[in-house]
């Protein structure tokens, strides 16, 4: 019998590296619009986590095994277009997390946007939904070789002014969050992920003749670069 698997070891296990070859789409999949309203570092963020992750009460029970002689989830899929990376993202993030969600008895599981009975207009990559059909976050994926969606880059340029290329990159991101009206979002390449959450009431909205712009609210932000792979 293979090596056990519980909820903890679960959720702290780093994401598998994507496969890829020389030929994948090389789009710029950023939306061309600006947000224009006030941003701000998480205040600690990883402080918070890791009091989460230690005051959890976790259960004992198993969730699955690891096989001696060959792992069932190991990569065997390359990736070439955001698609693949939505696939890639749902089974080793969607699926082991809804594994432990459910284990620990939390009502709350990753769904696709048309899982949920007014989606809106917008089609976010992916979301979290409780059993009522509860909006609770939205997300959005990019493939992670493209240039224009590297937050690591965009965040070395004064990403805060105004017109940074930063506040482009986050642009449909907080958008989805103004048309929904959830509080929390993520933005993620599979190599890099960014937090949001929304901390203040409405600001004012900017207009742009060559963009468009919106500032529905204030955000409290946390970029989290390159943790998530072995």
């Amino acid at each position: 019998m293979g090596k056990q698997i519980r909820e903890r070891e679960t959720v702290n296990s780093a994401l598998p590296p994507l496969l890829m070859t020389d030929f994948h789409t090389s789009s710029n999949a950023v939306h061309p619009l600006v947000y224009n309203g006030d941003l701000n570092h998480w205040p600690n963020f990883f402080q918070n986590v890791r009091a989460t992750m230690d005051n959890q009460h976790w259960s004992s029970s198993v969730i699955g095994y690891t096989l001696k002689t060959h792992n069932l989830d190991d990569n065997k899929d390359f990736v070439g277009d955001e698609t693949g990376v939505q696939g890639r993202f749902q089974q080793a993030i969607g699926q082991t997390l809804g594994q432990a969600f459910e284990a620990q008895r939390l009502d709350i599981r990753f769904a696709d946007s048309k899982c949920l009975p007014n989606p809106g207009g917008k089609v976010p990559d992916c979301t979290m939904k409780t059993s009522r059909n509860e909006l609770k976050l939205v997300g959005e994926l990019k493939v992670p070789w493209v240039v224009h969606h590297r937050i690591e880059r965009r965040l070395k340029f004064e990403p805060f002014c105004q017109n940074s290329h930063f506040r482009v990159l986050v642009g449909q991101i907080l958008g989805y969050m103004k048309e929904t009206g959830v509080a929390r979002e993520n933005s993620a390449s599979f190599m890099e992920l960014m937090g949001f959450k929304e901390c203040m009431g409405p600001a004012l909205v900017g207009q742009s003749s060559d963009q468009p712009r919106f500032s529905p609210y204030a955000f409290d932000l946390q970029p989290v670069i390159s943790p998530l792979l072995d």
